[in-house]
């Protein structure tokens, strides 16, 4: 198993180093239209090669060639930001702070860099997606409730690229003794086990001593966050939203609200032809008017008026929820629907800092009411913005029912915990690419 994955990271290293050296010679291309005899030109090489050196040692030390770090998407996609960052000051430091470089590349670094970023990020992510861990399955154990434990061990093995094994598992109220001894027996590398065990020194002590084996004792929290990108519900407690400080980030969502309002603007001008031209074709073919509004709940529980294109029919009863093939969704609807066309209007709602790009779904008043009691402290979903799209969006299909919205829920939380620029940009493109490879 470890010369393979030595064998991996030395194809990822190989990867990088020709990405980086593809990256250069492109620049120089553009730069000086395929001259690679101009003799500035020629003197980019030397220093070059010595800064790729620099570069991906740097991606050594950020983990970008552990694949045990790269099974999460998201922390791919962190890590490969970290690791260009951490290669532009270096090559700041190189080129400007030591005599040893002989250049002072302003345009061209920035051209450079501009290249790689564009080749590396998705070239990466669409390498480590096929070389996976498939061989490299981290033998598990896990200690949760019955239907947990289904859920975990189906999609486990639904996606071995994970690298992830259930050797056994055992439910809350097993011995901890059988466990530790299971552990042992099935020569597991990793324990999962809910957060309240660990709130009783006695058992903290005994899954203290398996860290000297060489087994990692997980959370089922933090096991489920890592892997799947969602928050329990039945594994938190009120102490965990104060430990992790859930709803905090105000400084990032006032930035963020800047960004967006300015972006959303410049949008709806670009846009306003082709929204002018929706309204009149939807007005055309289904009686009624072009846009449909409705009160949402918003940050903190406050109600506005969300705008979208129409796309039921004028005056349609029907459930609170849409359903599979709703009669009420028109023809041209459907298009819409497909395209997210239909969430264009809502680039008022953004101006006005009513939703933003990117956070939780606004859910009616009635049907948050509902979710509010139904489901465990749903309320601090309402700590943020509500979003066009979301993270919950993007993982799990619209909700039908109180246990779809929970499930969604659990979704909201890990945004909630890990929001940032990163992970709103992933979600961007993942919404963008989900627009055009999903069937109508």
């Amino acid at each position: 198993m470890r010369s393979e994955h030595r064998a991996k990271a030395l194809f990822l290293l190989i990867i990088d180093a020709a990405v980086l050296y593809l990256s250069l010679l492109l620049m120089l291309a553009f730069r000086y239209h395929a001259d690679f005899r101009n003799p500035i030109a020629e003197r980019h090489f030397g220093p070059f090669s010595i800064l790729f050196i620099f570069w991906l040692l740097a991606f050594f030390v950020v983990g970008l060639y552990d694949l045990r770090l790269l099974r999460n998407g998201i922390n791919l996609l962190k890590m490969l930001v970290i690791g260009i960052v951490s290669g532009v000051v270096i090559s700041v430091i190189f080129f400007y702070l030591t005599p040893l470089a002989g250049l002072t590349p302003k345009t061209n670094l920035a051209v450079f860099i501009i290249i790689f970023a564009a080749i590396e990020i998705p070239l990466r992510q669409f390498v480590v997606s096929r070389i996976g861990v498939k061989n490299m399955q981290t033998g598990t154990v896990i200690v949760a409730e019955p239907p947990m434990i289904e859920k975990i061990s189906r999609a486990l093995d639904g996606n071995p690229q994970l690298g992830y094994k259930v050797e056994k598992s055992f439910g809350k109220n097993e011995n901890l003794s059988g466990i530790i001894s299971a552990v042992a027996e099935c020569k597991a590398d990793l324990l999962v086990v809910p957060r309240e065990l660990l709130t009783k020194s006695e058992v903290r002590s005994k899954l203290y001593s398996l860290l000297s084996n060489g087994v990692t004792v997980y959370t089922l929290t933090d096991f489920c966050e890592l892997v799947f990108q969602f928050i329990p519900l039945e594994d938190i407690d009120e102490s965990w939203f104060i430990e992790r400080s859930i709803g905090e980030g105000q400084f990032y969502d006032h930035i963020k609200r800047l960004f967006e309002a300015v972006v959303a603007a410049v949008m709806a001008i670009i846009l306003l032809p082709i929204g002018l031209l929706i309204a009149m074709l939807i007005v055309l073919s289904s009686p009624g008017p072009a846009f449909f509004t409705q009160p949402r709940v918003g940050r903190d529980w406050k109600n506005f008026s969300i705008i979208k294109f129409r796309t039921m029919r004028h005056g349609s009863d029907g459930p609170a929820w849409t359903v599979n093939r709703d009669t009420r969704i028109t023809g041209f609807g459907k298009i819409l629907r497909h395209a997210h066309l239909d969430e264009l209007p809502q680039l008022i709602n953004i101006i006005k800092g009513e939703v933003s790009f990117v956070g939780p779904r606004p859910e009616g008043f009635d049907l948050a009411s509902l979710y509010d009691k139904e489901v465990p402290y749903y309320h601090i979903r309402q700590r943020v913005l509500p979003g066009v799209t979301g993270w919950a969006q993007i993982n799990y299909k619209p909700s039908s029912s109180v246990e779809d919205a929970a499930t969604k829920f659990e979704y909201d939380l890990y945004y909630l915990k890990n929001r940032s620029l990163i992970l709103d940009m992933a979600i961007v493109f993942r919404t963008i690419k989900n627009i055009f490879t999903t069937p109508i």
